[in-house]
């Protein structure tokens, strides 16, 4: 299962087919690198149960409903509406800066808990 790199570092086996790894989401595949780079034992064992791909897809699918829940928060609290969008960029740069921020708060809450 453990192949040894040219390091002599174990690299672990990702568990995904490639058409998998593509369809679990941004925040499933930054849930798959936290788990292969600091929850090993968690991961080894969502892979001999093969609940992997179930595992970051549920984590995905959670994150997007909170992160849309987050902006929507942010968007009144800041009094974001559809009026702004006359004025293009200023509507663009506070709408980028809420979905940083939602993303960072639901990596921290969800992805990497």
């Amino acid at each position: 299962m453990n192949t040894v790199s040219d390091n002599n570092i174990f690299s672990f086996p990702s568990g995904l087919t490639d058409s998998q790894k593509y369809s679990i989401g941004f925040f499933g595949r930054r849930r798959l690198e936290f788990l292969k780079a600091e929850c090993k034992t968690e991961y080894i064992n969502l892979l001999k149960k093969e609940q992997l791909y179930d595992h970051l897809t549920d984590i995905n699918d959670k994150s997007e409903i909170r992160m849309e829940e987050i902006i929507s928060q942010l968007k009144v609290s800041e009094n974001i509406n559809e009026e702004m969008k006359n004025n293009g960029l200023e509507w663009v740069q506070k709408m980028n800066s809420i979905r940083d921020r939602a993303a960072e708060m639901v990596l921290k809450e969800i992805v990497y808990a």
